[in-house]
């Protein structure tokens, strides 16, 4: 796998990403599908194939890497979208029926990582076999904390997409 990435990577680099990380498998099936004909190969073979690739393959290979990476941000946005409906309606659901259990549950999780924080950074320290607990309970109560954050105040999620796309015009605009 590591090969077909390092050959990939200069000419298709979102293909290259996915060969990487979970979504190997899609970007192999993709690349076995153009340049073997069929779905069932493998990276071994994608990577002999590639390395005797024309010119006119290898713009092929830049435009399958343009249509992966667009597939990749339109299933993006939609599962953005699912997760912005989903917030929304949980919302609604609270101002319609007014419901004390998402505030009080809030209230627990803010008031449970201050009081662990404050038991970690105090000076009375734990026992050694406590403090690992603590730990263990800041982190998830750090995790809750983020989700009541983003539940109450929103989610960065768009924030960071926005610096991403700047980025990506930047680099761009830089390589002309």
């Amino acid at each position: 796998m590591s090969d077909l990435r390092a050959i990939v990577k200069a000419v298709a680099p979102a293909l290259a990403t996915a060969l990487g990380g979970p979504l190997a498998g899609s970007a192999v099936r993709v690349l076995s599908e153009q340049f073997l004909g069929t779905a069932d190969g493998t990276s071994e073979q994608v990577a002999a194939a590639l390395s005797v690739a024309t010119p006119a393959q290898i713009v092929e290979l830049r435009r399958l890497d343009h249509d992966f990476n667009k597939a990749l941000i339109d299933a993006g946005i939609k599962l953005e979208e699912l997760a912005a409906g989903d917030r929304a309606s949980a919302r609604a659901r609270e101002a319609q029926v007014r419901d004390w259990v998402p505030g009080g549950l809030a209230a627990l999780v803010v008031g449970g990582f201050g009081w662990a924080l404050h038991r970690l950074l105090s000076g009375v320290a734990p026992p050694s076999e406590s403090r690992d607990v603590l730990f263990m309970m800041l982190g998830a109560l750090a995790s809750a904390l983020a989700q009541v954050l983003a539940y109450y105040f929103g989610s960065s999620s768009g924030s960071r997409e926005k610096t991403g796309a700047l980025e990506r015009f930047a680099a761009r605009a830089g390589k002309s």
